[in-house]
């Protein structure tokens, strides 16, 4: 059995849409953005759901308890689904972008970021609690739908996180446009106005799709979450517009019942066979229809919009966040998913250059005194992600961090660089908040209540006044000025469009911003003494961001098929809209929380935090284990976790049906502080009647303390674990033991990881891996090895451009003599367990065109030099429909590694292997399980060695 500690939270996360900025370098401390075991916990329960929230956060959660309870109401009645028990959702505060996601596994949960996006295609009318929400509560709703047989499974087995769920849950086998396309197509109110289907963003991306060709059925099926194809998030689009195309066509109840004609399938992915009882056609067929209604509905649309822009910079795939200097030069920021983001210089002849690398950019603003001020997101006290004010001038090779966990969100320099305006986040709420040059002293000069958000900003030339987007829950996005001195703010527009990104113009009567108006992201223009806004442009798709020119020209941000391109845009010729800024009738937003009968729900049950509430198993899952010989089992599957993620467990006993032992496996994690482990198996070699049948009964235990410390550049990984092996080797004829061994262990291990690993990468792609482990047997009472050992593992990996990677590793090991010895050879680094956890007790290490365990590769020391050159052959993500079985990103690796094990005394003799190996993301299930295969052959040069062809699951990182 493969003793593995299980990740209940990597099993199934669906998201609400953009992810958070792309992070080269993530930490891998499972409690990165995750709750803190540290802050004082509550939990509100209404009688639908349990909303675990940090103290303080009461008004919000109040706000979401009244939400979720009439959201329940509306969307279980749409879909005829009523979940068992109460949902949990987990409130967080500790990210700077705009999210959530949700699982069925092991209860219904989903978990909800604060922040309301202020642009792209999730930015809406409706309030983000509540459209977050239904996005979300649509997930739990219709993934945890079943009836018939398996509806009877689950009341007997419970909800297992195994492959036995696809006994269970029968929604989860599907590709993941179904998942996501319900769950935009349900967020969408068409009457409202409300949710991506009825954004602009979402009808520019799909008539580009139009124009630059359709995906078919496979593609979008294996593409899922990966990211490979332009735009990101394909599974959410076309899955929207396919159940919009459903009930356009087939009626108003057919979404649904294709939803639900699904919870009595038993067998996984029938897609085709869902397609045939629906709609009487294959699946095929059926997506056919859908290209060709996409083709009549955006066709016309795309043709009557005249492209009116010179490209300038139209290198794949985002080109945003422009800013403009005196001279003519235009500062953006630029990322091909391939290497680390780039901050560039686009001059005024048309040249551009790279002026330095930067991850995870949210806004720019240029200032020819002042510099380039940055708004950069940065992990926060550990484990937070937060958005910090940095600075960059053109004789600094870096930029330079101006403030600390400020949570400043969006920024910009007022025109004599003396004073910065932000928008500062705290618990869901925005702040606008004025700083000094240097990004100290901020000064509060505007809070905003709870469900109003702070958009983008600019300053007026003579620095007296502020403009910015603003969203009030009551009338929903609109551009208001910010008087410095009167403290007060002044609407400018009221109306049901859009906006964002305002700029005063040069001359500071006029303000000039993109909007939806009429359905579509264009620049406009308005004077702030009139009442009348002029379009300044007509994009085939859609323009995100613009900015004046010293000449009165403008660059312009504009979508295309292959990614965002940076415009010189000509103002359009002919009639544009022209309309007024505020509309007949004062906009108003449906959302529940304006209804004149709305109330927070009362903050009176509420409890604090108790993991016990959400600890015990919700599944067994028994297993039976036979072979021809004595070893046969029997036994069940347990496990559990908390909403919080603090505690995690897994059971797994089982008795063996010959011997009538008992053995399994049990583990227990504390957040990312404490690992505590202990295994048992007894194992019968040799028949009943041979007087030399042996009965081996092997009992270990490990305990283990652990921290990572991160940083949006590295991660250092500290560890420390003690472990016992007991092994009793018995002749079961006989009266004595033959072979009793008894192993304490003490270790500690240092990690250094500065990789970084990008979308659209291969492997990882630059950086460093150092590991230090040391390791001592001399501990208290009798043990059957004794010394200290040591180890050092360097990985290094080089870019070579278009995605090619160097990747380079040097090993080296020396122990006393009495250690648990090395051995190089086979293909992969193997740990022993239950050592492997934290990489104690590693012994084997991987020498390619040699067998392992060879007594001349075997020593107490080892050196190992590798090198290998990893060659992308392409991005895929494609298959068969039936059987779902495809290929995501695939490479060629050519390697050559030399090193030997040896003695104290013994002469080294290195010995050198080469080959090459085909690594495949392979494709199982759609886009559900991606599972690494390497396909290589090895030669073995010197004595000992020979040719090896292997297959190894697992990605080589």
């Amino acid at each position: 059995m493969n003793h593995k500690f299980i990740s209940f939270y990597a099993f199934l996360l669906l998201f609400a849409g953009a992810i958070a900025p792309a992070s080269a370098h993530t930490p891998s401390d499972p409690g990165f953005m995750r709750p803190e075991p540290s802050k004082p916990w509550k939990t509100l329960v209404t009688p639908h759901f349990r909303i675990n929230h940090e103290a303080g956060q009461q008004d919000y959660a109040r706000q979401m308890g009244a939400i979720a309870e009439q959201v329940h109401n509306k969307l279980s009645a749409w879909l005829h689904w009523q979940p068992e028990g109460q949902t949990e959702i987990v409130i967080l505060d500790n990210v700077d972008f705009s999210n959530g996601w949700a699982t069925v596994l092991p209860y219904n949960q989903f978990t909800i970021y604060m922040p309301t996006p202020a642009e792209g295609e999730l930015m809406d009318q409706n309030p983000w609690m509540e459209y977050v929400f239904a996005h979300e509560y649509i997930h739990i709703l219709h993934l945890d739908m079943a009836n018939g047989s398996a509806q009877t499974y689950r009341k007997y087995f419970g909800r297992p996180a195994e492959l036995f769920a696809v006994l269970t849950f029968p929604q989860i086998f599907a590709p993941s446009w179904v998942t996501e396309g319900l769950a935009v197509y349900g967020e969408s109110d068409n009457a409202a106005g409300y949710g991506r289907l009825n954004n602009a963003w979402y009808e520019a991306e799909m008539r580009m799709e139009v124009q630059h060709g359709l995906r078919s059925l496979t593609e979008v099926s294996f593409e899922g979450y990966s990211g490979s194809r332009w735009p990101n998030g394909l599974n959410y689009l076309y899955g929207a517009y396919f159940f919009k195309f459903i009930n356009e066509r087939y009626g108003r109840e057919a979404a649904i019942n294709y939803i639900r004609i699904y919870s009595y399938n038993l067998i996984p992915w029938r897609m085709d066979t869902r397609s045939e009882l629906m709609f009487g056609k294959s699946a095929q067929v059926v997506w056919q229809e859908f290209q060709l209604y996409l083709q009549q509905r955006f066709a016309a649309q795309a043709a009557s919009s005249i492209p009116s822009a010179l490209p300038l910079y139209a290198t794949p795939y985002i080109n945003r966040h422009l800013s403009a200097a005196g001279n003519g030069d235009v500062y953006f920021y630029h990322d091909d998913a391939a290497l680390q983001p780039q901050i560039r210089r686009l001059r005024a002849d048309g040249s551009s250059e790279l002026l330095f690398k930067s991850d995870n950019i949210g806004g720019m603003d240029w200032n020819d005194a002042g510099g380039l001020l940055l708004n950069k997101a940065a992990v926060c006290d550990n484990v937070k992600y937060y958005v910090d004010l940095y600075r960059w001038k053109p004789d600094m090779a870096a930029p330079e961090r101006l403030t600390e966990c400020g949570r400043y969100v969006r920024a910009a320099w007022r025109p004599d660089a003396k004073k910065i305006a932000a928008v500062q986040l705290d618990r869901g709420q925005s702040k606008l908040v004025l700083l000094d040059a240097n990004g100290k002293n901020p000064e509060t000069v505007s809070e905003f209540a709870l469900g109003d958000t702070l958009g983008h900003l600019a300053w007026s030339p003579d620095g007296t006044q502020i403009v910015a987007s603003v969203q009030r829950q009551r009338s929903g996005w609109n551009l208001e000025l910010f008087k410095i001195k009167e403290n007060r703010w002044q609407t400018l527009t009221s109306n049901n469009d859009r906006v964002a990104h305002p700029h005063f113009s040069k001359n500071g009567s006029d303000i000039y911003f993109t909007s939806d108006h009429n359905g579509a992201w264009n620049l406009r223009t308005v004077n702030i003494n009139s009442n009348i806004i002029n379009t300044l442009s007509n994009s085939p798709s859609g323009i995100s961001e613009a900015i004046e020119m010293p000449d009165a020209s403008y660059r312009s941000v504009e979508y295309s098929a292959q990614g965002w391109v940076i415009n010189q845009l000509s103002l359009a010729s002919g009639e544009l809209d022209s309309y007024a800024t505020t509309s007949p009738t004062p906009p108003h937003v449906e959302a529940i929380i304006n209804a004149e009968d709305y109330q927070p729900f009362p903050y009176e049950n509420v409890q604090d935090y108790s993991p016990w509430q959400t600890l015990q198993p919700r599944s067994w899952v028994p297993f039976l284990y036979w072979t021809a010989d004595q070893n046969s089992y029997a036994g069940v599957t347990l496990y559990g976790s908390d909403v919080l993620g603090f505690h995690q467990w897994t059971a797994v006993p089982y008795l063996y049906t010959s011997q009538q032992n008992v053995g399994g496996y049990l583990a227990y994690r504390y957040h990312n502080w404490l690992t505590l482990y202990a295994d048992r198996q007894t194992l019968m070699y040799g028949k009943a009647t041979d007087r030399t049948q042996m009965l081996v009964d092997e009992v270990r235990y490990q305990a283990i303390v652990h921290h990572s410390f991160n940083s949006s550049d590295n991660s250092i990984y500290l560890s420390a674990g003690i472990s016992r092996d007991q092994i009793n080797e018995s002749f079961t004829n006989l009266n004595h033991p033959d072979f009793n061994y008894h192993d304490s262990l003490l270790g500690v291990v240092a990690r250094y990881d500065n990789t970084e690993y990008y979308q659209r990468s291969i492997s990882l792609t630059e950086g460093r891996r150092v590991q230090y482990t040391g390791e001592s047997y001399d501990l208290p009472g009798s043990t059957y090895h004794s010394g200290t050992a040591h180890q050092l593992d360097w990985k290094e990996y080089i870019p070579l451009g278009d995605s090619h990677v160097l990747h380079l590793r040097m090993f080296g090991a020396s122990g006393d003599s009495k250690i648990r010895p090395f051995t190089l050879g086979g293909e992969l680094d193997s740990l022993i367990s239950p050592d492997g956890l934290n990489d104690l007790g590693r012994r084997k290490i991987m020498l390619r065109g040699y067998p392992s365990g060879l007594a001349a590769l075997t020593g107490n020391n080892v050196g190992l030099i590798s090198a290998e050159w990893r060659i992308p052959l392409g991005l895929v993500y494609d298959g068969f429909f039936v059987p779902p079985i495809g290929l995501g990103r695939h490479s060629l690796s050519v390697f050559m590694d030399t090193g030997d094990a040896w003695k104290n005394g013994e002469k080294i003799q290195n010995k050198t292997g080469a080959g090459l190996a085909w690594n495949a993301e392979t494709l199982l299930g759609y886009d559900m399980l991606h599972i690494g295969l390497t396909l290589g052959v090895a030669q073995g040069f010197d004595q000992g060695g020979e040719k090896r062809v292997y297959l190894m699951l697992g990605q080589p990182y």
